[in-house]
Formats: structure tokens, sequence, C-alpha cells
């Protein structure tokens, strides 16, 4: 929460609202731009295993392993895929998917002591720190089921410092992209009263506002919103 000057309302910054990197569309694409800058000294990777990120001590700090060290080496070895996230002042961020060890293996190699899903530490986190995370677990989880074609179900290569699989078969050669679906969440109120969702993942007590997505290039529409938590809260209609 932000209060400037004396302005007696205060701002509210989204967790995941602070992406400040350059992705370097334009540079990522440039034959052995991606690994000379993996190479950089200045470069960290942000080990991943499945959905959740490698992290230690208690508050749970999450693990950014400097390139330039040992452990840097261990968590290359143990990767499935290595993908560019961007640059900051600093250099290079990369994610690394450790999926195929387990879960032990994973946070000793990145030199963590546990793993744990990034939303359980999005209320102690910057809002950059959170998007940095948000964007590490999407993409590699993109990577880890897009290893297919789905054209004619060849299996796929990474290119462009991850943010393109291409299909193996020549004859298909079908290029893939990360997908971006709009999503939306909105607050259902009434009386003074908001109506809140909770699922069996969730521990107890912990709920949110009413989220969906939407297919592309549907226009949007205000009674569109209002359907799904009608649908959800109340199976029966009414």
């Amino acid at each position: 929460m932000t209060s400037p000057g004396r302005r007696e309302s205060a701002e509210t910054v989204l967790a995941y609202s602070g992406g400040v990197i350059d992705r370097a569309a334009n540079q990522r694409t440039e034959p052995g731009w991606v690994d000379a800058t993996l190479g950089s000294s200045g470069t960290r990777l942000i080990p991943m295993w499945r959905d959740q990120c490698v992290v230690s001590g208690e508050p749970a700090v999450p693990v950014i392993v400097p390139a330039a060290t040992a452990a840097a080496g261990a968590v290359l070895n143990s990767a499935a895929e290595v993908v560019f996230l961007g640059l900051d002042d600093h250099g290079g961020i990369f994610a690394a998917d450790l999926s195929q060890a387990g879960e032990s293996a994973a946070a000793a190699a990145a030199g963590g002591e546990r793993v744990l899903d990034v939303r359980a530490l999005v209320g102690t986190l910057s809002p950059a720190e959170a998007a940095l995370l948000g964007y590490a677990r999407g993409i590699l989880y993109w990577h880890r089921h897009q290893r297919y074609c789905g054209s004619c179900g060849s299996p796929t290569r990474i290119g462009h410092g991850g943010h393109l699989r291409t299909c193996r078969n020549e004859a298909c050669a079908r290029l893939h992209f990360p997908r971006v679906e709009p999503a939306v969440i909105m607050l259902v109120e009434s009386q003074g009263k908001c109506l809140l969702a909770g699922t069996r993942v969730r521990p107890p007590g912990r709920t949110r506002p009413w989220r969906g997505s939407s297919a592309f290039a549907r226009a949007w529409r205000t009674r569109c919103d209002a359907r799904s938590p009608k649908r959800r809260a109340c199976p029966s209609g009414r």
C-alpha cells in the first residue's frame, strides 16, 4: 500500500503487476546470444520444481542462484529445460526446471531446503518479485506440456531462449508459442458483503475473489461476468 502526499486513500498494488524486466525479444533470437547471456557473471537462475519454487529459511525466501557459483552448475546439470526470462539492471535471469528430479534432490541441487507453491509466497514478496516467479512458473509449465506437437504428435525442440518450440517433423515443422489467455478477477458485492470462493486445496479460512478466463476473440459482456459466479455458487440455479 502507498500513501502519496497527504491523500487519505491508499493505492493498492496488485501482487503480479510488477513485471519490469526486459524480455529482449529481438536479442534472444540471435544465434549464440542466449548462451552467452547464460554464461555471463551477472546472470541468475530461478530453480523451479514443477509449479513450486525452491526456498530456504523461515519465513521462506525463494532461492536465486548466481551463475558464477558451483550451485549454478548443479542446477544446470539437473534441469530438463532452462528458459531465458529477461534482463534487469544486473544481467540475465533464467528459469531452470528441476521437475525430473525428486523433490528433495531438486531442493538440494539448488542449495535450498524445500519447495513451496509460488502463491504461498505472494504476501511476502514485492510485486516485481511475485511477477518474476509467476512468469517463471507459467512458462516452465507450458514447456512441460508442449513437448509434443499438437498437429502431428512428433517431439518438439526449444528455441529462442525458451519462447518457441518447433516440431521436429520436417514435414510439419509447426511453430508453437507460449499461449496467452485473457483472464478476469471480479468482486461480487451486495449490501456491503462480498462473495468469496474457496477450494479443497486451499488451507481453511483462505478464500479469494471469483476468477475466470475468456476464449480468444470473445467479446466482453457485462452479464458474462455475472454468469460464472452464479453457476458455481448456486449449481441449482437459485
